[in-house]
This record gives structure tokens, sequence and C-alpha cells, in this order.
């Protein structure tokens, strides 16, 4: 058994018995479940009130990853040699894609590192290695400069502009999929906060 002495600390696993402490079912946020439903009814329902405006907050801010797909005209773009920088690995949002690294110089001798896609049986056919040469064409501006189309040495496009519209309505989505997520927990959780809160009241009455 665990001693402590009188003045020491109460840490939240010294509230543990034993069973929850090796009880790998047992983890902390079943514990904080445990402890919430033995406060009094009011500081559930505040506890609950602080949860659901956390939830809401959180909702809000996932708007903020909403991305407009951007184009630009073909006629301001410039070719440049481009190298791998990274091993291609399987993109969890949309699993026949690989994500990768490039690096590429602009005219004026700037050197950018950036995050690109490929559809894998394109990739695979291309063969690439960190030593293959590759072009990409690239939108500059005064603060940065993109990438519109990464080009194979076979000419094959591995990347563009199509490509990069469903990379972002991919994102797209999952944002949604969260903001819809907080936002129905959050609404769910300030109900039964003042459900909780109002029903000692009208016991009383």
């Amino acid at each position: 058994m665990l001693q402590r002495g009188a003045t020491g600390p109460v840490l939240l696993t010294d509230l543990l018995t034993t069973q929850q402490r090796t009880d790998p079912k047992m983890d902390i946020w079943q514990y904080s479940l445990k402890l919430m439903r033995e406060l009094p009814p009011r500081k559930q329902a505040k506890a609950l009130l602080f949860a659901g405006i956390l939830n809401l907050i959180l909702s809000a801010s996932f708007t903020l990853m909403w991305r407009e797909h951007e184009k630009t005209s073909e006629e301001s773009w410039l070719r440049v040699p481009a190298s791998l920088t990274s091993k291609p690995e399987t993109w969890d949002s949309d699993r026949s894609l690989y994500t990768f690294s490039i690096m590429f110089k602009t005219l004026d001798g700037k050197r950018y590192n950036t995050h690109l896609y490929a559809e894998k049986i394109y990739y695979d056919a291309a063969n690439l290695d960190r030593n293959t040469p590759l072009f990409a064409d690239i939108a500059t501006s005064e603060s940065a400069a993109t990438v519109q189309r990464l080009i194979a040495p076979n000419g094959m496009f591995l990347y563009d502009p199509a490509l990069a519209a469903h990379v972002t309505n991919v994102r797209n989505r999952e944002t949604t999929l969260a903001v819809i997520i907080f936002s129905v927990g959050g609404i769910s959780i300030l109900i039964a906060a003042a459900a909780i809160y109002y029903r000692p009241r009208k016991e009383c009455n």
C-alpha cells in the first residue's frame, strides 16, 4: 500500500483504489466522470456549463480552418527544377494519395520546401527517388511561391490544380465534421447542464 506523509500533497492518482490503478479500463477520464457524478447538482451544472461553452468555442475555432482553392493563371507560372526531400507517406484523409515534400528555388535564389500530394498509382509509376530530376510550375507573389504543378521526368503531372482542389475539399469536409461534432456536443452538454441546474428547484417547489 502507498504510504504518504501527513503533510504530503494529495494527487489524483492517490485517490484511486488499488484495483482502479491496475485496471486499464479505469483511466483518468473515467475517474474524472466518477468524481463529477459525486458533486452536488449545482456544481455538476457549472462543470457541464464550462464544458459546453468550451466545445462551442472549439467549434467556432474550427471554422477558421476552412479554405478556398485559389486559382491562378497559367500564363503567370514559372517552371523551375525541383527535387524530393522526403519519402512518400500515405495521407490518412485519403489513402489513395501520397504526401511528400519537395524543394525548389525561385529565380531570385530563394529556397522553398513545400508539402505536396500525388495519386499513388502515378507516383509509383514514375519510380521517383531523391535524385530524380523534377520540374515544378510555380506561381510567385511578393511574399511566397506556391507550386501549381509537379512534373515527373516522363512528363506525367503528379500534382496539379485539380488535385489541389480535391485536397482542399477533403480538408474542408473534415473541418465541417469537426464543427458539427463539437457544436452538437456543446449544445447537448448545455442542455444537460440546464436540466441538472433547474431540477433541484422544481423538486423543492
